[in-house]
């Protein structure tokens, strides 16, 4: 029972200063984006914060599993760490999850100008490179400018009332808003993202109804049955490498099946028709449901078998 409590008491401390860490390191990155060479902004602004919040939380619910199943590792229990696992499990992904995503839902309905694409002037007194060409600012309104074409046959010229330029260093400094903060970075920008299209999934299936999140669930479903895995050997190392492994491809397949690259493999025809084509009048991805299930199928016997032979053996 005592290894248990702690179990308990170590998933709260670690979701809260996970939290907490990932907030501010989040809304330093949020702070990042809107950041023009030249310019003073706060750092830590209250819709950075809250966003932050928000999304912090919902990685961190997906990621508690992890957490707790190489705590487990360390401190091997009884029947009663199980039990109060899978009660933490059921805290991050069917009431932390659903209200984060619920309030940050309100939170951006009442705000709606938080994500609104703002055309913020660039600074003068910069040189901005960009696709071979180089941009220098004349006036704040960023409509006059010095542009160098850096190309052996290239020359200089002054554009008047031509935003072309501005339209140029803002499409190649993307997410950023400056291509100074983005290169000062060595950012490589990329529309995919990783927890971002967790994220996403999750909350669609909670506004497309019940049957839908239970199918979101099963990725919860899979990653909790990782667990029978904390005792699979006799060396703590391979069973934090095969949890870890798990873990990871386990949110990694799940995330990038809903990917653009993955678009054409979700209109196959199979997945469409048969079996799957019905099924998807309660599922977003009958398919995905159907690995995550037999995924969970496999490790849960698989650690069960493990846990008689280690029973067994006196151990």
């Amino acid at each position: 029972m005592k290894k248990a409590l702690k179990m308990f008491l170590a998933y709260f401390l670690w979701l809260v200063a996970g939290i907490l860490i990932g907030t501010f390191f989040y809304t330093l990155y949020l702070h990042s984006l809107g950041l023009i060479a030249g310019r003073q902004s706060h750092a830590f602004t209250r819709e950075n914060v809250i966003i932050s919040f928000f999304a912090v939380t919902q990685v961190m619910a997906m990621l508690s599993g992890f957490l707790l199943i190489a705590w487990r590792i360390r401190h091997p229990g009884n029947f009663l760490q199980l039990i109060f696992f899978i009660i933490t499990q059921f805290i991050s992904w069917c009431i932390i999850f659903p209200l984060s995503a619920h309030f940050e839902t309100r939170y951006i309905s009442s705000n709606p100008s938080i994500f609104e694409q703002e055309s913020i002037p660039l600074s003068t007194g910069y040189f901005r490179e960009s696709e071979g060409k180089v941009y220098y600012f004349l006036n704040e309104e960023n409509t006059s400018s010095l542009k160098i074409d850096t190309r052996d046959e290239g020359n200089a010229e002054i554009l008047k009332e031509d935003w072309s330029g501005y339209a140029e260093l803002s499409r190649e400094a993307l997410p950023y808003q400056d291509v100074l903060i983005k290169d000062s970075f060595k950012a490589k920008y990329s529309s995919y993202s990783f927890f971002g299209t967790l994220i996403q999934s999750g909350k669609r299936e909670l506004t497309k109804g019940w049957t839908y999140w239970l199918g979101f669930l099963s990725m919860a479903l899979v990653l909790t049955s990782i667990y029978g895995m904390t005792g699979y050997t006799a060396w703590r190392i391979t069973n934090y490498s095969i949890c870890s492994v798990l873990y990871g491809v386990i949110l990694f397949c799940n995330g990038y099946f809903w990917s653009p690259a993955m678009r054409d493999f979700r209109n196959l025809n199979f997945l469409q028709t048969g079996p799957f084509g019905y099924f998807k009048t309660w599922f977003s991805s009958p398919f995905l449901l159907f690995c995550n299930l037999v995924l969970a199928l496999i490790l849960s016997v698989t650690g069960l078998i493990a846990f008689i032979i280690k029973k067994k053996r006196g151990r």
